[in-house]
This record gives structure tokens, sequence and C-alpha cells, in this order.
């Protein structure tokens, strides 16, 4: 193991993707020039976004919606023990029985099917995939009085 450590700055690749508002070219060279003048040597300025955060980005689904779908298309990965987007209908369905028999909710269960139906029509293009999906009935209470 070497004794030696290497520290690079994301920011300007990570951190000015969570700005609320868009930073102007001018602006990030004059953060990279600041950075650099205080001393660090390597700044890494590409942005890396996910495949799958694209087609959310360019339809600006907000963090946390992105964060679900995400956690959606991860559960059903962990279900079939690798990775998702080659997973066929009847999995899809087993796996939708699976959230119900282990105790998610309606709106839980719904949820991630809008996520999977998402991930499978948009981010892969296999509409035919997502067939079996149903959304859960949810019961509703009426007002009381």
């Amino acid at each position: 193991m070497s004794d030696a450590v290497r520290i690079v700055e994301v920011g300007p690749r990570d951190g000015l993707q969570n700005e609320k508002t868009s930073v102007g070219v001018a602006d990030r060279i004059a953060f990279i020039e600041a950075l650099i003048g205080a001393g660090l040597r390597e700044v890494e300025v590409g942005a890396f976004v996910s495949p799958k955060a694209i087609h959310m980005n360019m339809r600006r689904f907000v963090p946390d919606t992105q964060r679900e779908y995400i956690r959606a298309v991860k559960r059903l990965a962990i279900f079939r023990g690798h990775s998702p987007d080659t997973a066929s209908p009847e999995e899809l369905r087993a796996f939708q029985l699976h959230l119900t028999e282990t105790g998610f909710q309606p709106q839980s269960i719904n949820a991630t099917v809008t996520a999977l139906r998402f991930f499978f029509k948009v981010t892969l293009d296999r509409p035919e995939t997502t067939r079996r999906l149903v959304f859960v009935y949810e019961p509703r209470k009426l007002p009381a009085g």
C-alpha cells in the first residue's frame, strides 16, 4: 500500500449539478480557477450523469422522484439476483407479487409499478415488458360527518 494520498476536487463536476439554477460558463471557469489558485493540483470538471437519470432529467423529475425510481429498479435487481434490464414480463409480475406478499403497501407498490414502467418503456424502449404490471387498488376512507 502506498503512503501517498491523492486528492481530487470534484465540485465542478458533481457539486454544480445540484445547484437550483444553471451556473454559467464564466462562473464555472472562475470557480475552477479559484480551486487551482488555492493549490489543488487535480480538478475534475466533466459531468457524469447516470444513463438512467438522463430521461428523468429531461422530464424535470425532482431528485426525490429520481431516487425512488432508481430504488425501485435496484429492488428488482436484488430480487432477480442480476441486472434488471433483461427481466421478462413474467419476472416483473413475480416481483410485483413478491412486493405484495412481503407487506408492501398499495401506495408503495403503485409507485414501484410507475417506476418500472418508466424504466422499461422510456429508458430501455421495451414497453411490452410491462404489460403484466398492474396498479393495486387503494381503499380510501370517506370523510366522517
